[in-house]
This record gives C-alpha cells, structure tokens and sequence, in this order.
C-alpha cells in the first residue's frame, strides 16, 4: 500500500514538473521573440533562425501564440531583406492567426507592421488603412498610448496625402 501511494506521488510530482517546464519553455519562447524584435537589419539572418525555433519549439510544446510569433518575425526579416512582397504576405499570415486567436495586440502589431510596410513601398492609401484599423482596435481598448501612436502615424500619412 505504501509504494502505490509512493508510486502515485512520484507521477503527480513528474507531471506537476513537466507542466511547470512546459509553461517556463513558452515564457521563454515569448521573451526571446521580444529580445529578437529589438534586432536591427544588420541582424537579419538571426531573426530568420530565431523565427524558425520558435516555430519548431512552439508546435513541440502545442503553444498556440507561436505561430503568430513566426509569421511576424518572417515578416520583419523579409523587410529588412527589402522583400515587399514577402514581407507582406507573412504580415497578412500573422494577422490572420491573430484574429484567429483572438489576441488584439498581436493583431495592432501586424497592422502596424502592414502599414510600414506599404509605407515603404510608397503606397499611402494602403498604409492609411491599416493605421485606422490599428486605431479603431486601440479605442476600442482604450489604450491611451496606442490611441496617440497611431492617431500620430496616421495624422503623418494625411500630410503626405495631402
């Protein structure tokens, strides 16, 4: 009887530690994909190979915001390559699984993201879209700095526009 309630306590306590690692793996996954958004150009080949663990890592341990981590940061290198194109495509990915999860901050950062984007290749009607958006979302939530940031972005693409 005493080595089945051992036995028993033995696999709570295995299960209770592989859940906790688990949770630690994906608070890593989340601090290293902030780490790597603070990556400049010049770092463009480390944000590819940091998109790509992340999306190994992140289906290994069934993290469901791993994807939408990928996508931007396959953006954000596409980018820095001056592949519009590309970039966009995986902007436009990101923010559908961002709306697919159901997590506004991923879904302002991809639009924001798609803005500059457009931004960069001189197209300001498109970038003017996806700055109202992000604010329409930002009021919504009543994020005061993210009301005045893209209130700020957009009021600059009215000037350009004219």
């Amino acid at each position: 009887m005493k080595s089945s309630f051992s036995g028993f306590f033995i696999i709570f306590f295995c299960l209770s530690f592989w859940e906790s690692a688990a949770q630690d793996d994906t608070a890593y996954i989340k601090r290293l994909y902030d780490k790597v958004l603070d990556f400049d150009a010049s770092k463009a080949d480390s944000v590819l190979y940091y998109a790509s663990y992340i999306q190994r890592r992140a289906t290994d341990l069934n993290f469901d915001k791993g994807e939408v981590l990928s996508l931007r940061l396959k953006g954000i290198y596409n980018e820095y390559k001056n592949e519009y194109d590309s970039s966009i495509s995986y902007f436009f990915k990101s923010l559908e699984e961002a709306r697919r999860l159901g997590i506004p901050e991923y879904e302002t950062a991809a639009l924001g993201d798609l803005a500059l984007a457009y931004y960069n290749i001189n197209q300001p009607q498109k970038t003017k879209e996806f700055y109202k958006m992000a604010l329409d979302i930002a009021n919504k939530r009543q994020e005061a700095s993210s009301v005045f940031t893209n209130s700020t972005n957009l009021g600059s693409i009215y000037n350009k526009l004219g």
